[in-house]
C-alpha cells in the first residue's frame, strides 16, 4: 500500500513539473510580436542621440543623453517594466532598458512608435521578470539577465 502511495506522490510531481515547465515557457507563437531589450553592440549613438532597430516595423529602441556625442554604450543593466493591469496577462510597458556608457553616467531607452502611438505590452510568461527589489511596489518588475532576448515583452 505505501509503495502505491509513493508511486502515486512520484507521478503527481512529474505531472505538476512538466505542466509547469510547458507554461514557464510559453512564448509567443509569432516571433514579430516580441521585442526585448537591445544588445550593447547594436546600440548607435549619433551626437548623444541613442537608437537601435526593433523586430517590429514601425518601432525602434531611442534614448537620449546631453553631452553623451562620443561616449559608448558597454553594458546592459537592467530593464524596469510598469504593471498596468496585472490580472490581463501582466500588461503595462516598458519604462526603459538601462545601460552603462563609457563615460560612467547611464543610458535609458525606450520603445518608441514612428506614429507616436503608445503599444499595450505584455511579460506573458517570460521567465526573467521578477518584482523589483529597488522600489516598493509590486507593479514594477525588473530584469537583470544578459543574453540576447532574455526581457522580452510582447506587443499587442
Amino acid at each position: 500500500m505505501i509503495v502505491f502511495i509513493r508511486w502515486g506522490g512520484l507521478c503527481a510531481q512529474i505531472l505538476m513539473f512538466a505542466h509547469a515547465e510547458a507554461s514557464y515557457f510559453d512564448a509567443p507563437e509569432s516571433s514579430n510580436s516580441s521585442e526585448s531589450c537591445p544588445l550593447p553592440m547594436d546600440i548607435e549613438n549619433k551626437d548623444g542621440v541613442f537608437m537601435s532597430a526593433a523586430k517590429r516595423t514601425g518601432v525602434a529602441w531611442v534614448g537620449v543623453v546631453v553631452g553623451a556625442a562620443v561616449e559608448e554604450v558597454i553594458r546592459f543593466n537592467k530593464a524596469i517594466f510598469v504593471l498596468t493591469n496585472s490580472a490581463i496577462d501582466s500588461e503595462g510597458f516598458i519604462s526603459g532598458c538601462v545601460y552603462s556608457l563609457s563615460g560612467g553616467r547611464f543610458l535609458s531607452l525606450r520603445l518608441a512608435s514612428v506614429d507616436g502611438r503608445e503599444h499595450v505590452m505584455s511579460v506573458g510568461a517570460f521567465p526573467s521578470w521578477r518584482v523589483s527589489l529597488d522600489y516598493y511596489s509590486p507593479a514594477i518588475l525588473e530584469c537583470n539577465d544578459q543574453f540576447r532576448d532574455a526581457c522580452s515583452v510582447i506587443l499587442k
